[in-house]
């Protein structure tokens, strides 16, 4: 029975350590961002864009597509998103936007069906 109860106890301080190790690899990759919510897509750390949308002050929409990675760029600032999104409706970018890069008035965020998957 000790024999039992020592195996359960390795095997749990062993998953314990390994759920601590990739907490601490993955809050810094996700600090800048809102967590991850599938309602409005994916933070992209690295890696290439699809395309860049420039916003600036005067910026009110940005259109985009499921499935697409925007690097947007704001001032000297920007940030990439993936847009794998199990909708299309419409939201805030500042809900996904690292905190501070946005201000002023709400830019709407309207995302198209991927073309992959239109059915044309």
């Amino acid at each position: 029975m000790n024999t039992i109860k020592s195996q359960h106890t390795i095997r749990g301080g062993l998953v314990v350590s390994a759920l601590a190790l990739i907490a601490a690899f993955a809050v810094p990759a996700s600090a800048a961002h809102p967590p991850a919510n599938s309602t409005y897509g994916t933070p992209v750390h690295a890696g290439e864009a699809d395309r860049e949308i420039r916003l600036d002050a005067t910026a009110r929409w940005v259109n985009v597509e499921q499935n697409e990675t925007i690097r947007f760029v704001v001032g000297a600032q920007s940030f990439m998103w993936k847009f794998d999104t199990l909708g299309t409706r419409p939201f805030d970018l500042k809900q996904v936007a690292p905190a501070g890069v946005l201000g002023g008035a709400p830019i709407t965020v309207y995302v198209a069906p991927d073309p992959l998957y239109r059915g044309n």
